[in-house]
């Protein structure tokens, strides 16, 4: 399955973030921001459809996934003067270091499923005792219970 987190885009979207926190930068501008915001809220929902196309258990999934999401909606309502649980810059950059944080988290998760998955599709395990890093590893998906 193609990867849903564009990592490029993802730390694109994040600079911008920090742009709008410093108020410096193309992202300063708060229609820039809530749009860059939006495309981690549709890559992370798009990274949701995965996991439960593959089968994860819906806790699973909202563990690892759902505080991520909170918080790029909070972000989001941030910086278009919605109400929002970030109540300063200080408040914004501790939600802007948690998304980094958590986004790289997910994209090595993703790299994990992806990997599993070419190696299976094919038939045989091509890892070689390669060991995941990732949140999952060691953790079977209802398909493999």
């Amino acid at each position: 399955m193609a990867s849903v987190l564009n990592m490029r885009r993802m730390h694109y979207a994040l600079e911008k973030f920090s742009d709008f926190i410093r108020g410096s930068g193309s992202g300063a501008q708060s229609a820039y921001a809530a749009e860059r915001a939006t495309v981690v809220i549709d890559s992370l929902c798009a990274f949701e459809e995965k996991l439960q196309a593959r089968g994860t258990r819906a806790d699973d999934i909202e563990f690892y996934l759902g505080t991520a999401i909170y918080a790029a909606c909070q972000f989001q309502a941030y910086v278009t003067g919605d109400k929002s649980d970030i109540a300063n810059q200080s408040a914004a950059r501790v939600y802007l270091d948690f998304l980094e944080a958590k986004i790289e988290k997910l994209h090595l998760l993703e790299q994990d499923m992806d990997s599993w998955a070419a190696d299976n599709a094919i038939g045989g395990d091509l890892s070689s005792g390669f060991i995941s890093k990732g949140p999952f590893r060691g953790v079977p998906t209802e398909s493999q219970k």
